[in-house]
């Protein structure tokens, strides 16, 4: 199974769930209120037969609708006759039936005969039935769940197209990060192969210790790098970057990240020149400050032909470094996106460092941009820095 797929399956099945339920609350909705308005009809009903003490006024109206006669009293009235009175006759509905249900020309009535049953006088055993109208109850009920349904449609729309959105964009997510953790992984295992084949050169005399010894110190400075910057973004995404703020002298520290990288730059046939400012002393995160130089200079490195630029200056209470370099310029949607983790560039990298770069300058209260001048590919770094 690839990595992120439960999350994007239990995201699918919450979509579907989410649509099963507002498409069904009108039908579950409905089915209920008329269940209610059924049941208070019985129940009214029953209530006449055993009294009219025990009418409950929260109860429907019950009328009595006199069969025996046609044309009198609330027959008329309400239009019942005669096709009650043949609906009761063919039925063969008689006293002690219980509540019986009557729908014709879009009403519906809830009924019980009055009478005394008596097979020997079929046309006179039923003398009257007491009747309840739910129609007007159950017409509000129709006309609710079908406004239910629109809205329910409308929100079943909503939550359609949310769904794909956000199931397409969880499932760009985990082919980003597949991705990531093949190119990390893979630039993990250079390094151990490296320090792993020096030392068994050196085991078996074929490399002096003098000659392998640094080769395996790059690598493993390498693997701490990735390592440093994984877990710089772990807990920048926990909230837990807290810079530790102390006197920098942001010249020095410059000088010392491009002697670091001196080696780097050589293997890759690039020159490093720096733009001497002077000291720069300040306030800010030394071990932030460093990571960040650090990271700009090796990816302008990576990328340059020749040369790489580097330039660091105070202005009032902002340090602002810029990092530049020749050789093929970004596009525009490189340059936008080169700090969103997993973005695999136009060089085809997908590494860390220019997030990590994001998330310390953002730590800082700072910003960080990347874009084209001329024929140059320019970093900009800005952070806050109070001069001492």
């Amino acid at each position: 199974m690839s990595i992120g797929r439960r999350p994007t399956r239990g995201l699918m099945l919450f979509v579907v769930g989410a649509l099963v339920c507002v498409l069904a609350f009108p039908v579950v909705y409905m089915a209920l209120e008329r269940g209610s308005v059924e049941a208070q009809a019985g129940e009214a009903l029953m209530a006449v037969v055993v009294g009219p003490a025990s009418t409950d006024p929260g109860l429907p109206p019950v009328i009595r609708v006199d069969l025996a006669v046609p044309g009198m009293g609330d027959t008329e009235t309400y239009g019942y006759y005669p096709t009650l009175t043949s609906h009761i006759k063919d039925a063969g509905i008689v006293p002690g039936d219980g509540v019986q249900r009557f729908e014709n020309d879009g009403r519906t009535l809830f009924y019980v005969v009055e009478g005394t049953p008596n097979p020997q006088a079929v046309d006179h055993r039923v003398s009257s039935a007491l009747v309840v109208d739910v129609t007007p109850q159950l017409s509000v009920i129709g006309h609710t769940a079908v406004a239910l349904f629109g809205l329910s449609f409308v929100a079943a729309g909503c939550i359609a197209v949310l769904g794909y959105r956000l199931t397409r964009s969880s499932r760009d997510h985990e082919r980003r990060l597949s991705e990531f953790f093949a190119n990390t992984s893979h630039e993990l295992k250079t390094p151990i192969a490296v320090i792993d084949g020096y030392r068994e050169a050196m085991a078996t005399g074929v490399v002096d210790p003098s000659d392998g010894l640094p080769v395996m110190e790059r690598a493993t400075d390498s693997m701490r790098r990735q390592v440093e910057d994984i877990l710089a973004l772990s807990r920048a995404d926990a909230g837990a970057l807290r810079p530790v703020m102390e006197t920098v002298d942001a010249r020095e520290l410059v000088c010392d990240v491009l002697e670091d990288l001196d080696m780097v730059a050589d293997g890759e046939g690039v020159f490093v020149s720096l733009d001497d400012p002077g000291t720069i002393r300040g306030e800010t995160d030394e071990r932030m400050l460093a990571a960040m130089v650090t990271n700009l200079v090796t990816n302008a490195v990576r990328h340059a032909s020749a040369h790489v630029w580097v330039s660091a200056v105070a202005e009032e209470s902002t340090l602002r470094v810029m990092v530049a370099n020749d050789g093929e310029t970004l596009s525009p949607e490189s340059a936008a996106r080169a700090f969103d983790r997993f973005y695999r560039g136009e060089g085809g990298s997908c590494g860390l460092g220019l997030p990590v770069v994001a998330a310390y300058a953002t730590a800082l209260g700072g910003e960080v941009s990347l874009g084209v001048e001329g024929d140059r590919t320019v970093a900009n770094l800005s952070i806050p820095f109070t001069k001492c």
